[in-house]
């Protein structure tokens, strides 16, 4: 059984969706990225209000 090389528009075909893939699979990591940033920034957003509240509290005023 022999292994015969694969014609050069198969192997540009193969290139071609492997560059294809790896481009989804950035695109996929930079919306993942950009979703955790989000959710850390609502996090930051909640412990400042709450930060603010008790300062707040602790001075008096309500």
């Amino acid at each position: 059984m022999a292994v015969e090389a694969a014609a050069p528009s198969d192997r540009r075909t193969v290139e071609r969706r492997i560059s294809d893939l790896k481009r989804e699979r950035d695109s996929v990591r930079r919306m993942l990225e950009q979703a955790s940033l989000k959710r850390v920034k609502r996090e930051v957003q909640r412990q400042s209000k709450t930060i603010e509240e008790a300062e707040k509290d602790l001075s008096g005023g309500k």
